[in-house]
């Protein structure tokens, strides 16, 4: 198995900023959103024995590595940012799709990039 396919299998965790997520208009399928400012609330949904790959919007990757060390600490002891965040899993043709929110959080989205 590639480094490409074995990156695209793993767990995936959204950890882009409010207004990151809120601007955002793609995601990679499957991935859970865990906000940096959140993640104790979170941590639950992300498999405790699984690879964990978090990811925010580019390459300073801050908000991928704070969460990524905040999931360790919280039990999922293989927790890693992504180097260059989704800009270089889409930049590397990895699967994206649109982002799909309930209406609810489309409306607190908007209110947060304002």
């Amino acid at each position: 198995m590639g480094a490409a396919s074995w990156l695209a299998c793993r767990p995936t965790v959204d950890a882009r900023s409010a207004k990151a997520y809120g601007a955002a208009t793609e995601h990679i399928p499957g991935s859970v959103r865990v906000p940096p400012d959140d993640v104790d609330r979170h941590a639950g949904e992300v498999p405790r024995q699984a690879t964990a790959v978090a990811y925010c919007t580019g390459p300073s990757e801050a908000s991928s590595a704070r969460v990524a060390l905040k999931l360790r600490q919280l039990g999922v002891p293989r927790a890693f940012a992504l180097t260059g965040g989704f800009d270089a899993w889409r930049g590397a043709g990895l699967p994206i799709e649109p982002l799909r929110r309930p209406e609810a959080e489309k409306n607190t989205s908007a209110h947060q990039i304002m």
